[in-house]
């Protein structure tokens, strides 16, 4: 692919879910589309590409899937039990417990599952709009980084996995013991915004996730996935020549546009040319931006559509907060 040809493709996958609405809401679609453009014009079409990106979504699309589901015959009875923790535990420990046990299990039931738990339990927890927003922030700030512990958390991890050929468990074994007491922090964070009695005059927003809607999305991730895995096959000699010259700081600080881009695009593009010594840099960076802004990360994109958090609401918290923690994980990277 020439490189006209690839900055005008690059800039239609990054430009069009931020102009355009329709394509923001068609996220799963636009992609796959733009990947099959890009593997024509980079002529990059094999039986292994394709069987490739039909095997990489299966594990995360399985899971949101059964998570789904699960969630669906079951909220009922999750409601039931944080009405009932309600009145026994105090609003600011039952929020910071609630974000931390669902960020860990981000990893099992996925980020997007963990997410519309998430939204459910804000209304359960009678969280005004100003408490309500800040906690939903620090939560899918932690959903973020905990979905990253498996392969089956999301996007990103599988197709960091798959491109790089890792075991089930050396995303949590490499990252597990800076991203837990990192989410830990963001618990607590996220249980000071609830500070104060539950506030029972406040709107109790239910989410009805229903059996049709579990599938439906793992179909949409699946198909993310896959278009992900194509623009990324596609663009694999770019990234080495545009990605490599800039070093793992120089990519730690070039990642913070994924606060406007799902971070998985950028995954997709940068795991071949970096490998498994670079990634730490560049995970660490793409999993905090990710969080900056509502189109970062899928999690954000569920609650604050489910929840109605506007674009300059997230971002008064999202941006001071997600550059605090790209200080110091860069910090610690350069330490280490």
């Amino acid at each position: 692919m020439n490189t006209v040809a690839a900055i005008a493709i690059l800039v239609a996958l990054f430009a069009g879910p931020i102009l355009l609405a329709p394509i923001e809401r068609n996220l799963e679609p636009y992609f796959l589309a733009v990947g099959i453009i890009a593997v024509s014009a980079a002529r990059a079409w094999s039986i292994g590409l394709i069987i490739e990106a039909l095997r990489a979504p299966i594990l995360v699309t399985i899971a949101v899937v059964v998570a789904g589901v699960i969630f669906a015959r079951f909220r009922p009875r999750l409601d039931d039990a944080l009405l009932v923790l309600r009145g026994r535990i105090a609003r600011p420990i039952l929020t910071a417990m609630t974000v931390f046990i669902l960020a860990i299990f981000s990893s099992v039931i996925t980020g997007i599952v963990a997410a519309i738990v998430l939204a459910e339990a804000v209304g359960l927890l009678r969280l005004g709009p100003p408490s309500r927003n800040n906690v939903v922030i620090a939560g899918c700030f932690a959903i973020g980084l905990g979905s990253a512990l498996t392969p089956a958390g999301e996007p990103l991890s599988a197709l960091a996995a798959s491109i790089l050929h890792l075991s089930f468990f050396d995303l949590l074994r490499w990252f597990g013991p800076w991203i837990i007491p990192t989410i830990f922090v963001l618990s607590l964070l996220a249980g000071y915004f609830a500070r104060g009695d539950y506030d029972l005059i406040a709107e109790e927003a239910a989410v009805r996730e229903t059996i049709d809607d579990a599938l439906l999305q793992g179909a949409r991730i699946f198909i993310f996935v896959a278009g992900l895995v194509l623009v990324g096959r596609a663009f694999e000699p770019q990234a080495e020549q545009w990605l490599l010259p800039l070093g793992r700081s120089g990519l730690f600080w070039a990642n913070t546009i994924s606060a406007a881009l799902d971070n998985a695009t950028l995954v997709a593009l940068e795991a071949r040319a970096i490998g498994v010594d670079g990634l730490p840099w560049a995970i660490a960076s793409l999993l905090i931006a990710g969080g900056i802004l509502i189109p970062g990360n899928i999690p954000n994109i569920v609650c604050a559509g489910k929840l109605g958090i506007r674009s300059l609401e997230w971002a008064r918290l999202g941006i001071p907060l997600g550059l605090v923690m790209l200080g110091i994980a860069f910090a610690i990277l350069r330490l280490s």
